[in-house]
């Protein structure tokens, strides 16, 4: 299982979201900042002042696999682009520690209807052992 350490997360504003019924048992996030220890991770929450964005799916699902830790994103793109913006912004809908399968693929496109929503909480998120208990 993979070790991301303390992770900065930005999710959507508002836990009722449609975009919380997309993942497969974690939040919709775009990662700020990862692999930091605890204090690094105090430290940049205490950096970010703004944290209201307006964020839209771009292109396809994309797949990643690093060390038997499969994702499944889409790439975003911010209506306006804060400062701490990460380069290659993306948000995570599906993880696994097994080969995505093309079904799983089409089976998230198909599910993902709305490709615009508004994120505005920012989390430190302890992000080691398994993804569902993150």
């Amino acid at each position: 299982m993979s070790n991301f350490k303390y992770c900065i997360w930005l999710t959507p504003s508002d836990g009722t979201d449609e975009w919380y019924s997309y993942p497969n048992g974690f939040e919709p996030h775009v990662t700020l900042f990862y692999h930091l220890d605890e204090h690094e991770a105090v430290d940049k929450l205490e950096q970010i002042h703004e944290c209201d964005v307006d964020v839209s799916l771009v292109g396809e699902p994309v797949h990643s696999s690093e060390d038997g830790f499969h994702s499944l994103y889409y790439r975003v793109q911010p209506t306006e682009q804060p400062e701490w913006w990460p380069d290659n912004a993306h948000v995570s809908f599906y993880y696994k520690y097994t080969e995505v399968t093309k079904q799983e693929i089409d089976a998230l496109t198909r599910k993902i209807k709305k490709r615009r929503t508004r994120f505005s909480t920012i989390k430190m998120k302890r992000c080691e052992g398994h993804f569902l208990q993150w």
